[in-house]
Order: C-alpha cells, then sequence, then structure tokens
C-alpha cells in the first residue's frame, strides 16, 4: 500500500517535470528566445497559477465602527464617546458616518463656536484627534480587544463648520490614513 502511494507521488512529480520541461522547449521554439528566456516565461507563468489556486486570506477588520452594535450606528453612543468635544467647542452635533472606502469609515461632525479666543487649526485636530483615540479604544474594550494602539487608525479634517474623523478598520486602513494625514496639513 505504502509503495503505490510512493510510486503515485514519484510518477506526478515526474509527469510535472516532463511537462515543465518540454514547455520550456515548445515556448523556446515558439518565440525564438534562448533557454534562460523561456524558463523566465514559464516559471511566471507557474507562479500565476499557483497564486490563482491560493485560497485568499480575508483582511483583518477591527471593531473600529463606534457606536455600532452589529446593524447599525446609534447616535447616543457616539455623544457619549465623543462628549470631550464639549472642551473644544460650545455648539457641535453628529451628523452623519460613511464609508469612505472598504478600509475606513468616516464619523462627519458639525462643530460651531470654538471656545478658545484664539483658533489654530493644527491645535484643534490634534486635540480631535486625542478625543477620537479615546472613542476608540473605549469602543475596543467593549468589544474585548485590550492589545492594540489607536495611533495609526485615526485622521482629522477640519474646514469651516464640518470636522471629519476618519477611522480605520482594516489593515489596509493605515496606509490611508497616513496619506490622508498628510494631506490634510
Amino acid at each position: 500500500m505504502i509503495s503505490r502511494i510512493i510510486l503515485t507521488i514519484g510518477l506526478c512529480i515526474l509527469t510535472f517535470l516532463l511537462i515543465y520541461i518540454l514547455s520550456i522547449v515548445v515556448l523556446k521554439h515558439i518565440l525564438h528566445t534562448t533557454n534562460e528566456d523561456a524558463k523566465n516565461h514559464v516559471d511566471s507563468l507557474l507562479k500565476k497559477v499557483i497564486d490563482f489556486f491560493k485560497p485568499a486570506t480575508p483582511p483583518v477588520v477591527y471593531p473600529s465602527l463606534i457606536g455600532s452594535n452589529g446593524i447599525f450606528i446609534r447616535d447616543e453612543i457616539i455623544y457619549r464617546d465623543f462628549e470631550r468635544l464639549n472642551s473644544i467647542y460650545e455648539d457641535w452635533y453628529y451628523e452623519y458616518s460613511f464609508f469612505y472606502d472598504s478600509n475606513i469609515v468616516v464619523y462627519s461632525f458639525r462643530v460651531y463656536n470654538y471656545r478658545n479666543e484664539t483658533f489654530k487649526k493644527s491645535l484643534v485636530q490634534h486635540k480631535v484627534k486625542q478625543i477620537a483615540e479615546g472613542a476608540l479604544i473605549r469602543n475596543f474594550h467593549e468589544n474585548a480587544l485590550y492589545n492594540v494602539h489607536a495611533d495609526n487608525f485615526i485622521a482629522v479634517e477640519l474646514y469651516a463648520d464640518v470636522l471629519n474623523i476618519y477611522i480605520a478598520y482594516t489593515d489596509a486602513g493605515f496606509s490611508e490614513i497616513a496619506q490622508l494625514r498628510k494631506s490634510f496639513h
């Protein structure tokens, strides 16, 4: 029984090698190239076939949807988690959330009447980022995730009376957040 298995495996390997070598020879004559070029063509084709049948790994998804109960985002949780915006603005309200792309969710707020007389956009963005990181960490803890730092998750955009907080919820979103941060400054 074991000898049949070994024989079958050996025949499979021999068949593969025969097809591989035959492919190189055929490509060499069809394309009028060297053995090395034909081998490179066959290798690249073989790599594409292997990659096609390789199982796709799903992206890591973080519980970054603040205020979500699994179905929709609840306003009262947003107001609870972003309550510290009161220290920056006299009036603010949560407007809506939307998916920026497949890796980022955006929370949009309307903000009015800055509490401090001296307005410096970069300082406000930094304070809002800290508030958003606190809300995100709280959300992580509510979802039993205690070993993730919020550093790379958040970008803040402030223009006129609109405050947008961008939060990554996949690993691919981190690089997009970094690009957004650069574009907002």
